[in-house]
């Protein structure tokens, strides 16, 4: 089970605003097994690594191949 947080309650966490829109997919998770941020996806689940680099090409790529969110787009 993880734990969903704010992004402000993420100590060192980026306090910048998230503009693209492929966050309203996402929430941003500690894993209790390691304390890490994860990325979680709103309607299948899966936990994808906090990137530093391309934060949001991972997660664009999740979304155009989640079965889940494509099968509540038709």
């Amino acid at each position: 089970v993880l734990q969903v947080v704010q992004v402000d309650e993420i100590e060192g966490g980026d306090k910048r605003s998230k503009k693209s829109n492929v966050w309203s997919d996402f929430t941003e998770s500690i894993d209790p097994n390691d304390s890490e941020v994860k990325n979680q996806c709103l309607h299948c689940n899966k936990l994808f690594k906090k990137s530093k680099g391309a934060p949001t090409s991972t997660l664009r790529r999740h979304i155009a191949s989640c079965k889940v969110f494509n099968m509540k787009k038709k």
